[in-house]
Formats: C-alpha cells, sequence, structure tokens
C-alpha cells in the first residue's frame, strides 16, 4: 500500500503568512481529498526541553480539528506505524513533518458532533519502534540516511554543521569518512537495536545533533554552529527571564566498545531445531536389556546456524534424552545404532597420503575480526569442534557386553591421533579470499612443535585440520568416543607433550589473521586417524556415530588465556568547586589500544582500519577526549540562559539578544503557528576550548 493525501485545510498567521496543512493516510487507491476545518491556534510545534548534548532533538506537532461527524477520524489511529503523515507548508514550502503518534486517540463521547479532535505527530519519535536490520560495513552517513529514511517523514534537504575531520586539514564528510561495523547494533542473541537506540549512539561520541527545523534535517555540533550569524530575537511578551545554566564538578565518559571475545558461537538451540514431542530412533542405554536412553531425530530445513551441502546425506539432528545424552542439535553424517543405516558410513577423508573429501557444512555466521597492526601478537584465536565419533550402540554410556565393548577398545587402541578437516578462510566485504589457515604440515609431521600459518588466498581441502588425542596417552587412549573437543594440533610425536601444550587444554590456538576481515568456517566429510605405530585401521566399517554439535572461536591472549575486558573510562575536572558529575555512556567512538574483538569502534572506510584520532577545533584527540572538551567548554563556567515569548523562529539558527552579548542555542521551543510566536529556552554557547582539562583515561 501507498500514503494517499486524504484531508487538507490551511491558515494565515497574524502576519498573513499562509500555512496549508496535508494530511496522507495508507490505503490501496486514492481518496477523495476532503478539506477539514481546524480551530483557532490549530497547529503547535514543540521541541520539549533538553539538555545541550542530548543528540536526538525530536519535534511533535499538536494539530486541532473540528469533528463535525461523530467518530469521523478514528480511522487514522492504528497500531501501525507510519500509515498516516502529516505535512505542514509555510509559504508554498514544506515546513515541518511527521507521522501520527499511533494508540492515542480521545474525542467527547457526549456529543456526536461540533467537537475538537487533537491529532498528535511527531518526527523521529516512531524510529524506537523499528529495528536495525543491516548488516557488515556501513558509512557512519549510510546509517544516518537509513534512520531518517525510516522515519518516513518528508524534507527539503540534510544539512550538515559538523566541525569533527579525520585530520587538521581534511575536507570530507567525517560521517562519509568513518564507517562502523553493523554487528554493534545486536546483542549476544542476535537481538537487533532499536533505530533510535542506534542513532543515538552514532552521534553522541561526536556529541553531534539531529533536528527537523523549517523543513529540513539538519546535523550539527555546538562547536560549529557558534560560529556561524545569530538571529536576534524579537521579544513579544512580557514574560522573559534571565538565568544561567548549570555548572559541572567533573565529565566522565565510559566507552563500552562492545568487545565479544566470543567471536563465534555456533550451536544450534530449541528455536532452530524445536525438540520433537514424538518420534525418532530410540536407542536404548545398551543394546540388550537397557532402559530408554535418547530418541535422536533428524531434519532437513534447520538451517539457521549451519548449511549442509547438497549431495552429502547429512541431516540435522536433535536428541532427546530420556536416561542418557543431552539435548543436543547439530549436523549428523552418520547413525546406525542398530542394523539399519540410517544415514552414512563413516569415512576416511584420505586415500594414503591424498585428501579426497569435499565439504560436509559451513558455519552461515561470518564473524568479523579486526585488524590490531603491531599488537597481533598479544592474542591468539582458539577453535574449537565439539564432535562425537563413536563406534558404540550408545555413545553416552560406558562401553560394556551390551554396548559394544570389543568395538569400543578397537577405537582406544587405533584411533590415537584423529583429524577432523575444516577450512578457515579470511574474507573481505565481497568475499573474496584474503587468506586461509593451512596447519597441514603438522598432520604430516613427526613433531609438535611446528606451527600453522595465514596463506594468501583461498585454500583447499587438506590444508587445515582440527586434533583430537589423549594428550596423556596416546598409546592405548583415544581423543574420541562420545562428544569430543579438539587439542592443540600435533604430528605423529609419542613423546610427552609439553606445558605449552598440556596447559593450554582444549581448543586450536592459531595467530591472528595479518588484516582484518570476515571468518569464513567450513566443515570437511569424513576424519582421518592412526594407531600409535601410524597405521590407518578400519575403523569406519564398525563406527555408529559421526555428529557435529558446535563450532566456537574465542579471541584469547598470546597464553592462550581468556581475556578479562572492560570498558573504558575517561574523565576530567571541570570546575572542583561545583558538585555534580555529568556523565556519558558511548557505545561508539576511539581506542587508544584497539583490540581486534571490538565492534564499537570506528574504522577508515578507504581501508577498513580502526581511527585511534580526529581533529576538531585545532586539537587531535579520540573522540572522547574531544566530547570531554565539549562538555568543558559548555559547562565549565556560568552560562546565560533566557526563557520567554520571541518572534517566530522558523529557521534552524543560533540567536542573539540586544542588551546581552553571547552567542545562544535553543534547548526548547513551542511554536504557535498562527500566532506566528516562539516559546523558548536560549542557553549561551561557546567553541570548544581544550586548554587546562586534566584528561584521566583508564579501564573500568
Amino acid at each position: 500500500m501507498s500514503l494517499f493525501k486524504r484531508y487538507i485545510s490551511s491558515f494565515k498567521d497574524i502576519d498573513q503568512v499562509q500555512y496549508d496543512i496535508e494530511l496522507w493516510q495508507e490505503a490501496n487507491q486514492a481518496f477523495a481529498v476532503e478539506e477539514i476545518m481546524l480551530v483557532r491556534e490549530a497547529v503547535t510545534i514543540e521541541w520539549s526541553k533538553q539538555d545541550k548534548l542530548e543528540p536526538i532533538r525530536s519535534s511533535a506537532v499538536t494539530l486541532q480539528i473540528l469533528c463535525q461527524e461523530d467518530r469521523k477520524f478514528v480511522d487514522l489511529y492504528t497500531v501501525a506505524i507510519k500509515t498516516v503523515r502529516l505535512d505542514i507548508y509555510r509559504a508554498g514550502s514544506l515546513y515541518w513533518s511527521g507521522t501520527i503518534d499511533t494508540e492515542l486517540y480521545e474525542e467527547p463521547y457526549y456529543t456526536p458532533k461540533g467537537y475538537i479532535v487533537s491529532l498528535t505527530f511527531s518526527d523521529f519519535a516512531v524510529l524506537g519502534r523499528i529495528k536495525f536490520g543491516e548488516a557488515g560495513f556501513k558509512k557512519i552517513d549510510d546509517v544516518i540516511n537509513i534512520c531518517i529514511g525510516a522515519t518516513g517523514i518528508n524534507y527539503k534537504s540534510i544539512d550538515k554543521h559538523i566541525s569533527t575531520k579525520r585530520y587538521s586539514s581534511d575536507t570530507a564528510d567525517i560521517f562519509t569518512s568513518l564507517s562502523i561495523l553493523s554487528d554493534n547494533f545486536y546483542n549476544e542473541d542476535g537481538e537487533a537495536d532499536n533505530l533510535k537506540d542506534v542513532l543515538e549512539y552514532i552521534l553522541t561520541p561526536f556529541t553531534a545533533h539531529i533536528q527537523q527545523k523549517n523543513g529540513v534535517i539538519h546535523i550539527f555540533d555546538i562547536n560549529q554552529i557558534v560560529t556561524e550569524e545569530p538571529v536576534k530575537v524579537k521579544w513579544v511578551r512580557k514574560d522573559s527571564v534571565l538565568g544561567v545554566d548549570k555548572v559541572y564538578n567533573n565529565a566522565r565518559i565510559t566507552f563500552s566498545a562492545y568487545e565479544q571475545t566470543d567471536i563465534l558461537a555456533a550451536v544450534m538451540n530449541e528455536d532452530d531445531y524445536e525438540t520433537p514431542e514424538t518420534g525418532g530412533v530410540m536407542v536404548k542405554t545398551d543394546h540388550n536389556d537397557g532402559a530408554e536412553g535418547f530418541h535422536i531425530s533428524f531434519g532437513t530445513t534447520q538451517d539457521g546456524i549451519f548449511e549442509i551441502q547438497p549431495g552429502t546425506g547429512a541431516k540435522y539432528f536433535c536428541i532427546k534424552p530420556t536416561y542418557s545424552g543431552s539435548n543436543d542439535r547439530g549436523v549428523a553424517y552418520c547413525c546406525s545404532p542398530d542394523s539399519v543405516q540410517y544415514l552414512n558410513k563413516a569415512t576416511s577423508c584420505m586415500s594414503g597420503t591424498t585428501h579426497v573429501k569435499g565439504e560436509l557444512f559451513r558455519v552461515k555466521k561470518k564473524p568479523y575480526i579486526g585488524y590490531v597492526s603491531y599488537r597481533k601478537t598479544d592474542y591468539k584465536l582458539k577453535l574449537s569442534l565439539d564432535f562425537l565419533f563413536d563406534v558404540r550402540y550408545n555413545p553416552f554410556e560406558p562401553s560394556a557386553l551390551g554396548n559394544e565393548e570389543g568395538n569400543y577398545d578397537r577405537l582406544v587402541n587405533w584411533c590415537n591421533f584423529a583429524y577432523v578437516p575444516i577450512m578457515l578462510t579470511l574474507r573481505d566485504v565481497n568475499g573474496k579470499a584474503l587468506y586461509h589457515y593451512k596447519n597441514s604440515n603438522v598432520m604430516t609431521a613427526n613433531h609438535y612443535n611446528l606451527n600453522g600459518s595465514w596463506v594468501s588466498g583461498e585454500g583447499a581441502w587438506g590444508d587445515c585440520y582440527l586434533c583430537y588425542y589423549d594428550e596423556s596417552n596416546r598409546e592405548s587412549a583415544s581423543g574420541l568416543g562420545g562428544w569430543s573437543t579438539n587439542r592443540q594440533i600435533i604430528g605423529y610425536y609419542r613423546g610427552d607433550l609439553p606445558a605449552v601444550i598440556t596447559k593450554r587444554g582444549e581448543g586450536e590456538y592459531i595467530d591472528m589473521p595479518p588484516t582484518a576481515g570476515w571468518l569464513d568456517v567450513r566443515v570437511g566429510v569424513g576424519i582421518y586417524q592412526f594407531d600409535y605405530k601410524r597405521e590407518e585401521k578400519d575403523i569406519y566399517s564398525r563406527t555408529r556415530w559421526v555428529l557435529y554439535k558446535s563450532f566456537n572461536i574465542e579471541l584469547v591472549d598470546k597464553y592462550g588465556n581468556s581475556l578479562n575486558l572492560k570498558d573504558q573510562i575517561h574523565t576530567a575536572w571541570i570546575e572542583k568547586d561545583a558538585e555534580e558529575e555529568y556523565k556519558i555512556e558511548t557505545h561508539v567512538g576511539t581506542m587508544k589500544k584497539a583490540s581486534p574483538a571490538a565492534r564499537g569502534v570506528v574504522f577508515r572506510t578507504d581501508s577498513n582500519d580502526m581511527v585511534e584520532t580526529v581533529y576538531r577545533n585545532g586539537y587531535t584527540a579520540g573522540l572522547e577526549q574531544l566530547a570531554i572538551g565539549t562538555i568543558y567548554s559548555q559547562f565549565g563556567n556560568r552560562k546565560n540562559q533566557f526563557t520567554g515569548t520571541v518572534k517566530l523562529l522558523q529557521d534552524f539558527t543560533i540567536c542573539s539578544e540586544n542588551n546581552t552579548a553571547g552567542k545562544y542555542m535553543l534547548t526548547s521551543e513551542l511554536q504557535n503557528l498562527s500566532a506566528a510566536t516562539s516559546e523558548v529556552n536560549l542557553i549561551e554557547i561557546e567553541p570548544d576550548n581544550y586548554e587546562g582539562v586534566e584528561f584521566t583515561d583508564k579501564n573500568g
């Protein structure tokens, strides 16, 4: 459906300036346009009072209509957003636009006609009901435009008054020069932030604002507009009052960079595969006289986390436990607990020394990993695949006479070293392979002390493996059987392993990639295994289970320990004799010590490198220090404040006053269009000044 014009009206203010009112409503076809009657002083526009640094300066219109028919305008109110829009024109030019506030409607019930109905509209409030839906890198300017477009309002142009630059001589739009990662606007469960929050997150660290005025969207900061020519206010009533604005003791900016050490956690849950109430293959606690152990069901459409490749014969599985196992899900390649082969037979991925199998499934999510330049040696990536390869009838019960005791003995004696093929590729924004990880040199060696490496370009199957073994016994024990997690890859090595491997525990620890990009994870068909004498024996024909549960990538420190990340806190004194602290929490910003796990940092659009500093008013620093400079400049000493009624201020502007020096910013305004007046709150502003600011930075 589209919006069609439904109601119109017009009036003139006391200066005989014409205003035209248009109400547009969503419908399948055009309406017969009706003219409606407005009451005297029918239209007011209000920008509620806000702090000088509040980023989103929303406005709302109250439109008062004379209703000549009972319940004539009831259908304008609906739960659906953006279905009714108000456009106001002043002297033939768009002056204000907004959409109706849904679900708020009142009219007199005691009379059938001749009563007044008040309709309320807003410009940016609707953003709180719309979720962010983007992915990958986005220019900040593009995200701002997405938010503006989502309001559904009309506007003549977007005008920017921004003083922040990438560097002192830069002439480019800072919001075009910098980009952000869309991941920053989704929580750990994948739920998106609303667009109001997203817009606020973006503007706050730049101490920038957004406001609709005279049909134009203005994006501005105080340091820029204070350089512009002010408009002198004309007091029209005897209600003007001179006061002072607040002064603060100190400024505190807390930057939460949304550092995710769990870079990838690919595991299916109930939402991905709902546990069936009935059906599935029933497996007892043992093959003979056991009780009901668990049911395992298979499906083909649960592909939110993993994507099974066509032709592999694999399916998604879900286990419903009774006395054995747990409520696990994932990808199943082989399942034959009894004499029935439900899926595939287990297979080797090798033919002699040649890798011969291809892809089984891939992880759908491709997490972004940032580049940290010279600090990349401070970190490692830990890769973990939970994998089940088992010969027992019930892989969750001990081996016994009724649970393949003999074959399990073969497993632990034959499969002392096991390798599962994967592909780990670093890709650019267009999907092109930048690097792939290769560690096959370790698998084929007779050592443990070799390392894999990142190799330029696309990889091939047989380049990379995850390794399963018992670190304390590689002669008569196996890393397979039940759910198992890989360990640091080793070759055919029978001696004692060093503490650097044994102390780390589970996981494959690899170096950071040479550059930033998106990690593409794929798992291959089959495994390769051999015994203490490096002989590959036929365990495959005896194998009943091959299941894959989860794939995880964690950012750890260079020793393999989990990272303890904290918010960055920036503080500075403003006026020590004042009492109150000025606090800002930011979710987008800059970091002195770049972190590859940070989702909230800003990046250069032309290179995707993290940005540490920007420039404003002669000072180069991080966004947080520049913001403190703005707070210091606006709240470090007493600023004059005026309230009262002035002649209508139709344009976006700063103001001046005949009898008191200074430039003033509107922090609230109530426009009465018929009376051509503005009830205002004006607060004095100054350019950013960083001289004498004592900055303190720490981790919270």
